[in-house]
Formats: structure tokens, C-alpha cells, sequence
């Protein structure tokens, strides 16, 4: 049984405290619930590090993009000009609110849409002019966007840069100053989490390890590959070894690094 949650805490939650422990259940989460541990312990009830982490499918290219009718063309002009943003996710909401009362960037944050496909809705309706997207995702889905030129992409989103997007700035690009750099790398570091998966807490050692081998074959897998390379989507596996060590580590920060975040963080005056 897989459960896969991209806009709330509640399949970390049921994971972690009611699913079976005993290999038949796995999860693909929120790739921000270590950092929403951190900003807002209260909303995960458990620890991430004890969860079970098999293995990272793909990294999180997110890009950050606009409608071409949006009076924001590129990034720069987000500091003088309104840009108004759906985000739907804990990520998305995390660094937008960073870049408007850290960076100054005039962003208007609508949190009310549940998941891509309904904020893209509202984009073509122009109820708002940005959204963000894994950018394979929007390649795969909306093809004719990128052919006609309906979206300019205004940035990448994670801390590192995808190949078909050499020429669009990163978000730590942004920053102005090596503190700046290091509160962005703190939020958005978590772009390397990605689109991975976990099992809950409490499960035999050679279960989880047994998951684990499962998870790498099917990542070579010559059928795999091939339906991928028909989607046109992205492939970057990280064992879940690594990503186990990926996840205690990014915990590993101080109060005082927290209690800045949090303030920077906040989605208040939306």
C-alpha cells in the first residue's frame, strides 16, 4: 500500500502513529516535513529520522513560473511589481514568505488551492500569475506551454540547477549577502529530498534493508527506464541510506538559526 501526500500532514501523521509496521505499507511525503518539523514541531506528531527512508526517486527541480500575461516577466521585477502566487505546498509556502519578508520581493501568497492542477486552472483564468512545479512534471504535462511560450520561467526554486534550465537564476542566486545565502539554503536545501519514499518507524532491521535493495533494483530496471523515457520524465535515485543520513542532517541546526526562520517563515499578511 503506497501513500503519497503533496499538500498536508496527514499521511505523516497516519504513517508514523497507525500504519502497519511491518514492510506493506510505504509513503512518498511532503519533501519539506524535516524543515516543517522544525518550524512547526506540533503539526508532526513523531520524528522524521525514525521514519524508515528507502530512497530518493528524482530530486525536486522546481521552477517557479509565470502566465505571459503576468506583469512580471522575470524575477527582478518581482521587487517593484506585485506577483501574485499559489502555493499550495509546505515548501512553496515556506520559501515564498522567505522571499517577501527576507528579500523584499512584492509576493501576494494564495495558500487556498489544493494541489498544480487547480492553481493552473486559476493561472489561465488570471485569478493569479504564478505557480511552482516540478519542472519534468510541467514539461511532461503541458508540452504545448513551453512550445507556444505561455509561461516564463521566472526561477528555480531548489538548491540546484537542472540541466534545461542553465539560464534561469536559482533561488539562492538571490541572495545578497552569505547570511541571506545560508537562511536560503536552510529552507530550500530540501529540493534534494525530492520525490522520495519511506516506511514508518519500528520495522525489523532486514525488512527496511530489504526495501531498500528493492527500491535501487526497480531504479535500473530496463521496463522502468523505458516507461520513464516515454513520459519524459526525470530519473536522479538516492540510496536510502544516504537519504536517511540526508534527513538527520538537515535536523542538525541551531535555535538560533530556527527562530529566525520562523519569523521569515511566516505566511502572515497574505
Amino acid at each position: 500500500m503506497l501513500f503519497r501526500s503533496a499538500g498536508s500532514l496527514t499521511a505523516t501523521n497516519y504513517l508514523y502513529n497507525i500504519a502497519a509496521k511491518d514492510g506493506t505499507v510505504i509513503g512518498m511525503i511532503d519533501q519539506a516535513i524535516a524543515l516543517t518539523q522544525i518550524l512547526d514541531p506540533r503539526s508532526v506528531r513523531g520524528d522524521v529520522t525514525k521514519f524508515n527512508w528507502i530512497g530518493r526517486v528524482v530530486d525536486n527541480s522546481a521552477v517557479l513560473y509565470a502566465w505571459h500575461t503576468a506583469p512580471v516577466k522575470k524575477m527582478s521585477e518581482a521587487l517593484d511589481k506585485e506577483l501574485i502566487l499559489a502555493v499550495s505546498g509546505q515548501n512553496s509556502r515556506q520559501w515564498g514568505a522567505l522571499m517577501r519578508n527576507m528579500l523584499g520581493y512584492k509576493l501576494k501568497l494564495m495558500s487556498g488551492y489544493q494541489g498544480a492542477a487547480e492553481a493552473a486552472l486559476a493561472m489561465e483564468r488570471g485569478e493569479i500569475h504564478a505557480l511552482t512545479q516540478p519542472y519534468p512534471v510541467l514539461r511532461a504535462e503541458k508540452p504545448e506551454w513551453l512550445r507556444d511560450r505561455k509561461v516564463n520561467f521566472l526561477l528555480q526554486a531548489g538548491v540546484d540547477s537542472h540541466p534545461d534550465l542553465k539560464d534561469i537564476p536559482l533561488i539562492t542566486d538571490l541572495a545578497r549577502n552569505a547570511d541571506e545565502r545560508g537562511m536560503i539554503e536552510f529552507i530550500a536545501g530540501n529540493s534534494r529530498v525530492g520525490r522520495a519514499m519511506m516506511s514508518p518507524p519500528g520495522q525489523p532491521p532486514e525488512r527496511v534493508a530489504d526495501l531498500r535493495r528493492a527500491f535501487m533494483a526497480v531504479m535500473s530496471d530496463a521496463e522502468f527506464l523505458a516507461d520513464l523515457k516515454r513520459a519524459n520524465l526525470d530519473l536522479n535515485p538516492m540510496p536510502g541510506e544516504a537519504l536517511q543520513r540526508e534527513i538527520a542532517t538537515s535536523l542538525h541546526v541551531s535555535p538560533e538559526l530556527v527562530a529566525r526562520a520562523k519569523k521569515l517563515a511566516e505566511l502572515a499578511e497574505q
